[in-house]
């Protein structure tokens, strides 16, 4: 019977995994993935101190600050006026191809016909603060599959391209210089490593309680397990739809990670169960953390050997909350099959559960 719930709860999971954690698997918020891309922005000349640029969220967008003097106009690949920054904010010249060509990072919105970039600008507000970014597609790499340079000797590092994005103030026009890298990623192996110890120390705990008449401690174990994986996955969805810049970060959460805050209310749902006795709550806390190993884990391995991670917080803390994921998730589905077959688990919550046989009144 176990058995058979336990097939077909990861049987569920694989379901739901395959419908609807795509966005996620890919580590990427806004379409934005993992890569070893890295770009830079090198420097502004002529230089000053009206406005700064950098590139964000691994390189998927440039971002432009105005800090202080006359507006400043980014200008788009044909030359024309873009973009507009000053004291009353952010705006747009709907005139400007440039306006739809960035709309994503693949450059593959639609361009409306008639437009006339080289006429005068029709700007249009799209924020009241003083800082742009947007896809400029000189400032990643745009090709499907690495240069011939990349190809060639991937463990080196390459020039794959410099960038030049030009800014007019004052009558003056600037160059936003930059480049964009190939860099490798570090061996995925300390991470794993990581995931692994955390994984088998904890599952070892688990198993062994419930084998030696401690079958109280290896519930209570298993609940602390699968709550600290709870928190690691949140972590990690976290980080992904935060390391976008603007918009609501909470909306990208539920947007990209649904499956995954499905899982965590019912893992959620399932300890605050396993602490009232309910010995079938084990077999949907093993499906929960089915859920969150796979879209969590197995789905972003790639993320682990990258150099360029579109992620809130560092690449360490990556790696890092993905291995634990990996390790926490497969520890907890094995010390849940193991303690759904223990007798003496089972047992314990027998005791408790089910109540004694009230005693047969005695006749004279």
């Amino acid at each position: 019977m176990s058995v058979r719930r336990i097939a077909s709860a990861i049987g569920a999971a694989l379901v739901i995994v395959g419908l609807g954690a795509g966005p996620a698997s890919a580590h990427s918020a806004g379409n934005t993935p993992a890569s070893n891309y890295v770009s830079r922005v090198i420097g502004i000349k002529p230089p000053t101190d009206s406005f700064t640029a950098k590139t964000v969220e691994a390189g998927s967008r440039i971002e432009i600050t105005w800090r202080t003097g006359p507006d400043v106009v980014v200008l788009d690949y044909e030359g024309f006026d873009y973009l507009r920054l000053g004291a009353d904010g952010v705006f747009e010249n709907s005139q400007s191809r440039a306006v739809y060509v960035n709309a994503n990072r693949q450059g593959s919105a639609p361009i409306p016909e008639g437009l006339h970039p080289e006429g005068p600008p029709e700007w249009r507000r799209i924020s009241s603060g003083h800082v742009a970014r947007f896809h400029d597609h000189r400032v990643h790499y745009m090709g499907a599959e690495p240069p011939p340079q990349v190809r060639q000797a991937r463990q080196r590092n390459h020039l794959v391209q410099d960038f030049s994005i030009e800014v007019r103030r004052a009558g003056v026009t600037h160059s936003v210089l930059g480049s964009v890298r190939w860099i490798p990623g570090p061996s995925p192996l300390p991470a794993l490593g990581l995931g692994a110890a955390a994984g088998v120390l904890s599952a070892a705990a688990i198993v062994l309680a419930s084998g030696r008449q401690l079958a109280n401690a290896a519930f209570g174990g298993f609940c602390v397990l699968l709550g600290a994986l709870v928190l690691v996955d949140a972590l990690h969805l976290f980080g992904i739809a935060f390391g976008v810049r603007g918009g609501s970060g909470f909306a990208r959460v539920l947007s990209i990670g649904w499956a995954s805050v499905a899982a965590w209310a019912i893992a959620v749902a399932c300890i605050v169960a396993l602490r009232r006795r309910r010995l079938d709550a084990l077999y949907v806390a093993v499906f929960a953390a089915g859920i969150m190993t796979l879209v969590g884990g197995f789905s972003d391995l790639g993320v682990l050997s990258a150099s360029s991670v579109p992620f809130a917080f560092s690449n360490v803390v990556a790696r890092a909350v993905i291995a634990l994921t990996l390790g926490l998730g497969v520890a907890a589905i094995v010390s849940g099959v193991v303690l759904t077959g223990s007798a003496s688990a089972r047992s314990a919550f027998d005791k408790t559960d089910v109540p004694e046989e009230p005693a047969e009144p005695t006749t004279a």
